[in-house]
């Protein structure tokens, strides 16, 4: 997993099931995640598209955010949860 990836938790592993156009956890066994190394691995027969994923509502509530001017034209947005800070800069 790249390092600019936010990961707090391990992270489900999804196949992409195209005759019912959506994603299902199948299609795969021995799944491991190493956060240390940031290293997924598994097994498949069925070859295709993967996608990792995640509770969006994990951090939620949030515990606050603001903005902030950063320049003419451009501010900063800052979220804070109970377990990270995100700024985003917005042009």
């Amino acid at each position: 997993i790249p390092n600019d990836v936010l990961v707090t938790e391990k992270p489900l592993l999804a196949r992409w099931i195209t005759d019912r156009n959506h994603w299902r956890q199948e299609g795969y066994v021995d799944y491991q995640y190493s956060p240390d190394t940031r290293l997924i691995s598994f097994k498949t027969y069925d070859f295709g598209t993967y996608a990792l994923l995640t509770d969006r509502h994990a951090h939620m509530p949030f515990q606050s955010w603001r903005m902030r001017p950063k320049s003419v034209n451009n501010l900063l947005f800052i979220l804070n949860s109970q377990s990270f800070e995100i700024t985003f800069e917005v042009k």
